[in-house]
């Protein structure tokens, strides 16, 4: 489902054709220090849109060699705003046993280029839940919602918590009676 771009202009995300450039990319990713990761960026990058939502944010698969030679392929999300606040979620949600090797995990999240307002995560390989039960009925149809709703019920219980109390996120996990205080700013 990736398209080709004719017009990579979207005033709304200035970054938007710095981080679509093969080239461009690899000079940001360059200076990415991306914990965990060795990548051979001498032979580029390759890159697909997924998913363009204009003046939000667009989807796409970047495409590249590690330092043994695989190929790893890695999804980007390039935002309008600066959206770190996602980065730090799924890194707690990470830390809280939602790691990408789990039974109910998420996608590995590798780095936010702040300068580009760029997302990177690992891509999960695998057919998309949303293609399972959108597709013909069935027992995979079946299957497919019960684990969604498996993970959610899991989600729900294990997942760290958020309240906005008197202009502080507070953050409390289930295993953790005092929570701590972060301001943030509402519309984040």
């Amino acid at each position: 489902m990736s398209k080709l771009v004719d017009s990579i202009s979207d005033p709304a995300i200035p970054t938007l054709a710095a981080v679509l450039d093969p080239a461009a990319l690899v000079k940001q990713l360059r200076m990415c220090e991306a914990p965990r990761r060795q990548w051979d960026l001498s032979q580029g990058v390759r890159v697909i849109v997924l998913k363009w939502k204009r003046a939000s944010r667009c989807t796409f698969e970047i495409a590249l060699k590690n330092a043994s030679g695989w190929e790893e392929k890695l999804i980007g999300k390039v935002y309008a705003e600066d959206r770190i606040d996602i980065y730090q979620t799924m890194e707690e949600l990470q830390q809280a046993g939602f790691g990408s090797e789990q039974e109910f995990g998420i996608p590995c999240p590798i780095a936010f280029i702040a300068p580009l307002r760029l997302l990177l995560y690992e891509k999960v390989p695998g057919t998309r839940a949303r293609t399972l039960i959108v597709g013909p009925s069935g027992t995979e149809s079946v299957n497919a919602v019960e684990r969604c709703a498996r993970w959610l019920a899991h989600f729900q219980a294990e997942a760290p918590r958020r309240d906005w109390k008197n202009g502080f996120w507070i953050r409390a996990s289930p295993s953790c009676h005092s929570p701590t205080k972060q301001r943030i700013s509402p519309n984040n």
